[in-house]
């Protein structure tokens, strides 16, 4: 997989566990800017909504796998 993320160059973000565990909010944010989403302080209380109706941004972005991003594609 890593290998996979580091073919597609900028369009994969690695994102470490134990960061994301020693620094929530640092690496959410991180990944949120990575995906040109707003932050939100909800982010780092999930946990508060589950079985809770949540509604999506309306904003549509579209993304595509790493596969078709890489120009070598994926192989099984």
């Amino acid at each position: 997989m890593v290998d996979q993320c580091e073919s597609v160059g900028a369009n994969c973000l690695k994102v470490y566990y134990e960061q994301l565990v020693l620094h929530p909010e640092a690496q959410m944010r991180r990944i949120t800017e990575f995906l040109d989403v707003p932050w939100d302080d909800r982010v780092l209380h999930h946990e508060q909504l589950i079985g809770k109706d949540i509604s999506l941004s309306k904003r549509r972005k579209e993304f595509r796998s790493s596969c078709e991003a890489s120009e070598s594609g994926c192989s099984e």
